[in-house]
């Protein structure tokens, strides 16, 4: 398949995703390990990290990156079971610290004498800090494989967060947290011996377990905390609990999945009240009165504080009016006239439009969504097909206990809701508009008045193309939008039993993708392997610009998707993934 090529991005693989990063860029791709096929990039990949940051901002399968420091790849792991022996030996040394530290504890002792002391807990609190970072990192190494330095080691000693959402081990995620516990504890009964000592790596201590046990982003507490309940993608989770407030809306019965979240919720709850009691014990006049130095030690944990708890009280306040957003009632306002880049976008590049051009002259609906509104609600029984212009939208399914969970979301030049429109059947989920969009919609009705049987089957063939050109792992990573693009720009076309797709020694050039059904591969008399669903074909001879090297004969009754060289010229080029085809044309060429 498509050869690594690390010099133009960056990969780190995990357990359960790989991420993928061009060289330079801000943003991460997280895609499941099992649509990677052979350790490779697919192509759909290539395609969303060739685009500019800016372009990328939007997309829903991205997460920003931090800044990176030019650490060396590690090569070596620390095993959790030395880290977890560290962590006992750490809380013995504690007893005994606290023990001889009771006996020579001066009560009307300064915990910063001069500035000296000042100094060692400012050093002793950053290498703390930086040692947990680093060894967090190390204890990765048997999960985690990366190209990049350090996984992204970033400025302030921070892992990026994009490695937790690459899955790992609860006993990786649980080691260095149990290490930072039993720092924090070492740090508090060394206090009693050496304050400044014990004040500084106290500080460093706390400061690494709450940051990286905070519900709301990944790191390793949700990864621990989100395997513990079974539910991945915790943070991404949470925050939709939050906002849809699935812990007090229409469940209609309880759910284990219900208790999760409640679960969760409780450990968001925990975690703030840890991070209270480490601020106000770090800024407390009391503990800290003596002098001067003590005293500018609690004022910079006090205005450290504040900081902290306004940001987090800005983050709720986003959460609690996106959740006051969800309680407007599903509403539509019209726009007339629509905008005339979405019209152009709406006519050139919606698949529906190019392949069932008489639906143009439907009554189409053009209209605004506020963002929050649901567009769609799970369970319903309208049937209208929408399509989005501009804007995001989230979709949101429901497990068998009936709990929202926010499975995807759709970018402009996306189509919803065809399932339902087509087959008469109720909602299969509930679709919330994410940011404020223009799209238009056609409703089931106005669609017969225009169709016939051949409509009807050319739009479920657009439905089926799509789905497949979402599982076929060549194009794995491809947005929406994109994907979409490509369904348009492509032909359809139907082979019986029998039939020749493409005929050894012809001259013709284009590539296809298999929607349905099971193609013979044959070279003179003999088959030589068969290709199913989901597969695509025919890239050599484009490639090569040769004659085709085999006869591709249909098993059973076939649906091809295929795009021409005009088409591929451009778009291959533009998406800067020629080499890539000829790597996957040349390993077939070697299998």
């Amino acid at each position: 398949m498509i050869e690594n090529d690390i010099s133009h991005w960056h990969r780190i693989g995990g357990p359960k995703s790989v991420a993928f990063s061009r060289q330079g860029s801000r943003w991460w791709t997280v895609v499941p390990i099992e649509r990677i096929p052979d350790s490779a990039m697919p192509l759909g990949i290539q395609m969303t990290i060739a685009k500019s940051d800016s372009a990328r901002a939007g997309d829903p399968a991205t997460t920003m990156r931090t800044l990176t420091l030019p650490f060396p790849p590690l090569r070596r792991s620390v095993p959790s079971e030395a880290l977890l022996i560290a962590s006992a030996c750490l809380l013995a040394l504690a007893v005994a610290t606290m023990l001889k530290g009771y006996a020579v504890w001066q009560i009307d002792r300064a915990p910063l004498e001069n500035l000296l002391d000042v100094v060692i807990a400012l050093i002793s609190a950053g290498i703390g800090w930086a040692a947990l970072v680093g060894i967090s990192a190390l204890t990765l190494g048997k999960d985690i494989r990366a190209n990049v330095g350090f996984w992204g080691v970033g400025v302030w000693l921070r892992l990026e967060r994009v490695v937790w959402q690459l899955g790992v081990r609860r006993r990786t995620a649980a080691a260095p947290l149990l290490l930072g516990l039993a720092l924090l504890a070492f740090a508090c009964s060394a206090f009693w011996y050496a304050p400044a000592l014990g004040l500084g790596l106290g500080t460093g201590a706390a400061l690494y377990v709450l940051t990286e046990t905070y519900p709301l982003v990944p790191g390793p507490g949700t990864s621990l905390f989100g395997s513990l309940l079974g539910m991945s993608d915790l943070p991404r989770q949470l925050n939709w609990a939050i906002v849809s407030r699935a812990l007090a809306i229409r469940l209609g019965r309880p759910s284990r999945t219900a208790f999760i979240l409640a679960a969760a919720a409780i450990y968001l709850l925990l975690s703030l009240i840890a991070a209270g009691i480490v601020w106000l014990t770090l800024a407390d006049d009391d503990f800290f009165s003596g002098n001067i130095y003590s005293a500018y030690w609690g004022r910079t944990a006090s205005v450290l504080a504040i900081t902290y708890f306004a940001w987090l009280g800005w983050e709720f306040a986003n959460l609690i009016r996106r959740s006051r957003r969800l309680s407007i009632e599903p509403h539509l306002t019209p726009v007339d006239p629509p905008p005339a880049e979405a019209i152009d976008r709406w006519q050139h590049q919606s698949a529906l439009m190019r392949h069932v051009p008489i639906l143009r002259d439907a009554p189409w609906k053009w209209v605004s969504a506020a963002a929050g509104s649901y567009l769609i609600r799970h369970g319903q029984r309208d049937r209208r097909f929408y399509w989005l212009a501009s804007g995001r939208a989230d979709v949101i399914l429901r497990d068998p206990q009936g709990t929202p969970i926010l499975a995807a979301r759709l970018g402009a030049g996306t189509g919803v809701g065809e399932i339902a429109f087509l087959e008469d059947l109720p909602r299969t989920a509930d679709v919330v508009i994410e940011e404020t969009a223009i799209l238009t919609y056609l409703d089931h009705h106005e669609f017969e008045k225009f169709v016939t049987d051949s409509t009807r089957q050319r739009f479920r063939e657009l439905v089926l193309a799509g789905q497949s050109l979402a599982r076929t792992p060549v194009f794995a990573g491809m947005a929406d939008p994109e994907r979409e693009r490509w369904i348009a720009f492509g032909a359809p076309r139907h082979f019986d039993p029998g039939d020749a797709i493409i005929k050894e020694g012809s001259n013709d050039a284009w590539i296809g993708l298999l929607v349905e059904g099971t193609i013979a591969v044959e070279r003179g008399d003999a088959t030589i392997a068969e290709i199913g669903a989901d597969s695509v074909f025919g890239e050599i001879a484009y490639l090569a610009g040769t004659q085709r090297t085999a006869t591709l004969r249909a098993l059973e009754p076939s649906l091809v998707w295929r795009w021409n060289r005009d088409w591929l010229d451009i778009e291959l080029e533009r998406a800067g993934i020629l080499d890539s085809m000829r790597a996957l044309a040349q390993a077939r060429l070697n299998t």
